[in-house]
């Protein structure tokens, strides 16, 4: 799914999510100082999911 950055489409990404009727694989979290590892490991294309960055 790709959008911009407008906060209709992202509360109607919300919305599906809630309702299940999208679903997104997280493969990996990581602290935001671990930002560049993330990045490596998407790069390196044998990822499946997307990793995700924590405060």
């Amino acid at each position: 799914v790709f959008v911009r950055p407008d906060s209709l489409q992202l509360q109607g990404l919300v919305t599906l999510v809630q309702q299940g009727q999208l679903m997104v694989h997280v493969s990996q979290r990581y602290a935001l100082a671990e930002a560049a590892a993330a990045h490596a490991e998407q790069q390196g294309g044998h990822v499946r999911g997307k990793p995700v960055l924590m405060p």
